[in-house]
């Protein structure tokens, strides 16, 4: 027994070597990481459905798709197609426990709320004669922050080379109306008073939201890596009804009409944001 003392203490020296090797080649004493990155989202439900509605609402539908229209400086009516999300986002991460990782992330977007491409309000149904008109008031635009807590497990106690990275996120989704746009009535009614335009317009719409995301690293050099990776993203309400009809309501507190019941933006908002559930990713991570 005593001839084997040599050997588990040569084994014990050299499994500690290794170890610390891999401590410095790999961790560098590193514990916070800090993330820069882009996320591209094809707008793959609004794209099928482009230019559909619902016949069987009493009220023209604005129905599904990818169009949105806007007034330029010269107050014209123009449109174009947002088939696209593009979604940048910044995050830290503390590590623990070697392969560990918990978080704050944050990202910013810009919205457009889109509808079919040629939109028309009035009445058409079984018990109405038609009496279409074209819809020519501007569609709302919001900026999007998010917040969330992440947690992450590393596959190894190796931050670098080519590691992988599952997280997991909880947090909100913030819309909040972009109040510098030209929003009109038509081309010559502006929304001076943008309370005629969105009830409530001050208030922002604010959704629950998970995600489960993958990471693919790249170590580039001892503090930088290349980050390539999927976000998914869930909500935690489901009550969306796209096909909702006239998009216009009645702000009883304030006793006027508006262009856009919270109700109808609240739906829109919450299809084509979560119903868009998979983002592509890449950035580049600091790590000190």
């Amino acid at each position: 027994m005593r001839n084997l003392y040599p050997y588990i203490l040569t084994f014990v020296i050299i499994s500690t070597a290794f170890y610390n090797q891999a401590q410095n080649s790999y961790f560098f004493n590193q514990r916070n990481i800090f993330t820069v990155n882009a996320s591209y989202n094809p707008r793959l439900v609004p794209i099928l459905r482009d230019n559909s509605f619902d016949a069987n609402y009493y009220e023209t539908s604005l129905g599904l798709g990818t169009y949105y229209q806007r007034y330029d400086k010269d107050d014209v009516l123009v449109g174009g197609h947002n088939k696209h999300n593009l979604m940048l986002n910044l995050a830290y991460g503390r590590i623990f426990n070697r392969n560990k990782v918990i978080g704050l992330e944050f990202n910013y977007q810009k919205h457009r709320m889109t509808i079919n491409e040629n939109p028309t309000s009035g009445y058409n149904n079984y018990y109405y004669e038609e009496d279409l008109e074209p819809y020519i008031v501007s569609t709302p635009v919001f900026n999007i922050y998010d917040i969330q807590f992440t947690y992450g497990l590393f596959n190894s106690n190796h931050l670098a080379p080519n590691q992988h990275l599952i997280s997991y996120g909880v947090g909100v989704r913030i819309f909040s109306l972009d109040k510098k746009e030209n929003y009109r009535e038509d081309p010559s009614t502006p929304y001076t008073d943008l309370s005629y335009f969105l009830a409530d317009y001050e208030k922002n719409f604010i959704f629950a939201r998970l995600s489960l995301n993958y990471t693919y690293r790249i170590l580039l050099s001892k503090n930088l890596s290349f980050d390539l990776g999927v976000n998914s993203n869930i909500t935690l309400t489901t009550d969306f009804d796209p096909y909702a009809g006239d998009p216009s309501g009645y702000d009883f507190a304030n006793n006027k009409k508006v262009a856009y019941s919270r109700e109808y933006i609240k739906s829109r908002l919450g299809n084509y944001s979560f119903f868009n559930i998979f983002y592509f990713r890449t950035g580049l991570t600091f790590a000190i």
